[in-house]
């Protein structure tokens, strides 16, 4: 997962992380999400 984050930053998005479910609702709630990946486990 983190280098997937420091891949995309290095291409100019935006990242956010979430560390479970209930910081990934308050995170889609308050920004203007248009892509979520996940790592489900």
């Amino acid at each position: 997962v983190a280098a997937l984050k420091i891949y995309l930053q290095a291409e100019g998005y935006e990242t956010l992380e979430a560390y479970n479910g209930e910081e990934a609702l308050e995170i889609v709630e308050n920004n203007d999400v248009h892509l979520i990946l996940m790592d489900i486990m």
